[in-house]
């Protein structure tokens, strides 16, 4: 279990990094960019997420 908790630690540091990165980015690129680039963007941010939702449900299920 001990092993789990520290993937998830690890798991939820490389995620904050990756939204600080494309929030980042996002501001970045409204400042010099059309705004579909933007859009690009703040999907990238949803899509990490919803890929995580689906990594933990998966997660969830294989262990029951």
């Amino acid at each position: 279990m001990s092993n789990y908790s520290a993937l998830l630690s690890d798991e939820t540091r490389i995620n904050r990094h990756l939204i600080r990165f494309a929030l980042e980015v996002t501001d970045f690129l409204s400042k010099k960019a059309p705004y579909a680039v933007v859009l690009y963007a703040h999907t990238f941010i949803f899509q990490n997420q919803i890929l995580r939702n689906l990594n933990k449900k998966q997660c969830r299920s294989s262990n029951n």
